[in-house]
């Protein structure tokens, strides 16, 4: 806000258009305090402002510092589900059912198995004759059981990998 004062204009002796009077000192001390009144308004002002941007200031740091460490906590997440893959994916369990035959019909067979457990999947399968024609396969985990039923024509050796499911909370 711009500061406005009118000057007295002072004449120098013997000059009497400018007398050293209260009128003339009342003008200059009243233009005084304005400036004085403007300036503390202006002055609060920018410490009003240098305070709000140190404040952004330190909340920017402290986003940052948190940002950081949510970084970190999600390179340490991932380092641990690289680790509890790798260390599931060195298990890998194969289970032979022997010779499967069938005319077209569904065939179902169970093979009990103590090692399988509910958290297991089919990721694999293996059949020792490649022309044996078969639909889809279905394989179902039970605690300590597997089952696989499924349409055959013709007769094969089948064995399939399980391996445990991995859940990340």
């Amino acid at each position: 806000m711009p500061i406005r004062y009118t000057r007295v204009g002072w004449q120098d002796a013997p000059s009497t258009d400018t007398p050293i009077d209260a009128a003339n000192l009342n003008h200059m001390d009243n233009g005084i305090l304005a400036i004085s009144e403007e300036l503390d308004t202006e002055l609060s002002l920018i410490r009003d402002q240098v305070e709000n941007a140190e404040t952004a200031v330190q909340n920017a740091q402290t986003a940052a510092q948190n940002a950081q460490t949510a970084a970190q906590n999600a390179q340490t997440a991932a380092q641990n589900i690289e680790a509890a893959v790798a260390e599931k994916q060195d298990v890998p369990l194969w289970i032979d059912f022997g010779t499967i035959s069938g005319t077209g019909d569904s065939v179902t067979s169970t093979k009990n198995v103590a090692d399988v457990t509910t958290d297991m999947i089919c990721t694999a399968y293996w059949l020792s004759e490649p022309f044996v024609q078969i639909g889809d396969w279905t394989v179902t985990t039970e605690s300590g059981s597997v089952t696989v039923s499924g349409y055959i024509n013709g007769s094969t050796s089948l064995k399939i990998k399980l391996e445990e499911v991995i859940s990340v909370s």
